[in-house]
């Protein structure tokens, strides 16, 4: 029986990935690649919204460790003059993607950030 339930769960939850959850700001903490930033997310409990990971939605860059260092942290850079110093950012249409990672669209104003191609290395 209690197998029963657990393969209903795990059924279950497969399709939370797919739903969204709005839009919200965050304050950077840190930026950790070119395609992943680390925030605290405004009117969220602390522990779900405070030092959460989110990745940038449709952009895929270079992983700073393993073999293409070197072109992640081009892009990581690159991220860095993108941002320029700004604190409060701005995420919509925030949802889980398949390994259940947070992905959003990702503003600094009214300038989205994932849709720059200067991004890719």
């Amino acid at each position: 029986m209690r197998y029963i339930i657990f393969v209903l769960i795990i059924f279950m939850s497969f399709p939370a990935y797919a739903a969204t959850y709005g839009d919200a700001q965050c304050t950077l903490l840190e930026i950790i690649d070119g395609d992943t930033i680390k925030c605290d997310i405004a009117g969220y409990p602390d522990i779900i919204g405070h030092g959460i990971s989110v990745r940038f939605r449709g952009i895929n860059t270079p992983e700073i460790r393993g073999k293409q260092r070197a072109l992640g942290l081009i892009s990581k850079s690159k991220l860095e003059a993108l941002i320029g110093g700004q604190k409060i950012i701005t995420l919509k249409d925030i949802s889980r993607d398949k390994y259940f990672r947070i992905d959003a669209d990702v503003y600094v104003g009214d300038w989205q950030i994932n849709k720059d191609e200067l991004l890719q290395p």
